[in-house]
């Protein structure tokens, strides 16, 4: 695996990976309190503000919760949490379930788009993930999209010992933070609208050629301002729309 280097992460920072593999690896079970601040203050020579902040950012993730006048507890679904778009057709409607499918994993070239967005020399081999998305709710399920989602070689060299069924199972997001320890710090996007669906997209979901869609090209970076992922969607239109949560105090 790939770890980053302490030159780009603050002390914060490297006790919440440190405390997200430990619960990953089962130390602490869904439930189960986290040590108290003051405790891992003194076991990790660090302030006890520090740890503090390690803590925000593991709630703030969803790994875990806290119970006021009682500490932080391990979520019972730590890497089950959305992270940036919500699927919902009004601003009080619930979640919808993403259901990954047709998933597939392979090793191709970086072109001028990724290569650039990715600070890499063209051709560069890249680990690209494939994914179709579905919805599920109340009312059954529909079709939401196309992902392809292209990680440097040897950065995230990791992502080829994945479980397949992981990626049905977790996002991108927390696998590249589980198995390479780059965590998404934050992210640029541009979002474009298409008349009509590209023609790998289209094969894939076996939808309408004509189809109107969103198409959203984003790049994650990690501490470091590190970019290390590069990925484009491809969102149909329909009665559900993607909302994003914005906390301007974090």
């Amino acid at each position: 695996m790939t770890l980053i280097s302490p030159h780009h992460a603050p002390a914060y920072a490297l006790l919440q990976q440190e405390l997200a593999l430990k619960i990953n690896a089962g130390q602490w079970k869904p439930g189960e309190q986290l040590p108290p601040e003051r405790q891992l203050a003194k076991e990790q020579g660090l302030s006890v503000g520090t740890v503090r902040k390690a803590m925000e950012q593991l709630v703030h993730a969803g790994y875990c919760y806290r119970v006021q006048g009682k500490g932080t507890f391990v979520s019972d679904y730590p890497t089950d949490q959305p992270i940036f778009y919500r699927i919902r057709s009004s601003f009080s409607d619930s979640d919808a379930l993403l259901i990954p499918y047709n998933i597939h994993r392979d090793e191709v070239p970086a072109d001028d788009d990724i290569a650039s967005g990715l600070r890499l020399a063209e051709g560069t081999p890249c680990i690209r993930i494939t994914r179709c998305l579905n919805g599920r709710d109340e009312n059954g399920v529909f079709p939401i999209g196309w992902s392809a989602s292209y990680f440097p070689r040897p950065l995230c060299d990791a992502l080829l010992l994945t479980p397949a069924t992981d990626f049905q199972k977790h996002s991108l997001y927390h696998l590249a933070e589980r198995d390479c320890r780059l965590p998404s710090v934050f992210c640029d996007e541009i979002i474009h609208i298409r008349t009509t669906l590209p023609l790998e997209a289209h094969k894939a979901l076996d939808a309408a050629g004509n189809e109107p869609c969103l198409e959203l090209r984003m790049i994650s970076y990690t501490y470091g301002k590190i970019p290390f992922e590069f990925r484009l969607s491809y969102v149909l239109g329909g009665s559900k729309g993607l909302m994003r949560k914005h906390d301007f105090r974090l």
